[in-house]
């Protein structure tokens, strides 16, 4: 079997003391530990962009591609 995590993180293998279920899961930090308390809240990645700077960068790639095509 091929075990794929779409985020990066640390793989940790347990086993859901409720539901006496293996589980396999994807911590941010080596020293999380699985599975966590239900009334803990949950942590998260927040990969964020500057939309701004993405849409001017953009922009000027264009006008680059643009201006070679012109050229020729």
């Amino acid at each position: 079997h091929t075990l794929h995590a779409g985020q990066p993180g640390w793989v940790q293998f347990y086993i859901d003391p409720k539901r006496k279920k293996k589980y396999i899961g994807v911590v941010l930090s080596p020293n999380d530990k699985l599975p966590r308390p239900p009334t803990e809240p949950r942590r998260r990645r927040f990969d964020l962009i500057d939309v701004t700077q993405y849409h001017e960068e953009l922009r000027k790639s264009r006008e680059i591609a643009i201006s070679k095509k012109q050229q020729k």
